[in-house]
């Protein structure tokens, strides 16, 4: 066990229990400016991380720009508010 000092408790935010995948609980820790990029490889579902990510903007309340990357290696999700 570790005690954590007020600086370090405010940059962790506790994950609650339910089915969430990988993104989605990235999605929830993500800080406003933030971004993440997923690589095809990381990916292992038949459709796009796109429906996860609109999913999470409306029952999270936050405003996510998300696209391909430019490079053609996968997908960027950046939270804007």
């Amino acid at each position: 066990m570790k005690k954590l000092s007020v600086e370090e408790a405010k940059e962790i935010q506790p994950l609650k229990r339910g089915k969430y995948n990988w993104l989605y609980k990235q999605l929830m820790l993500l800080q406003t400016g933030e971004a993440i990029l997923i690589r095809y490889t990381d990916w292992k579902t038949k459709t796009s991380p796109y429906e996860t990510i609109r999913t999470a903007a409306r029952n999270l309340k936050r405003t996510f720009d998300y696209g391909l990357n430019p490079d053609g290696s996968g997908w960027v999700v950046k939270r804007v508010g």
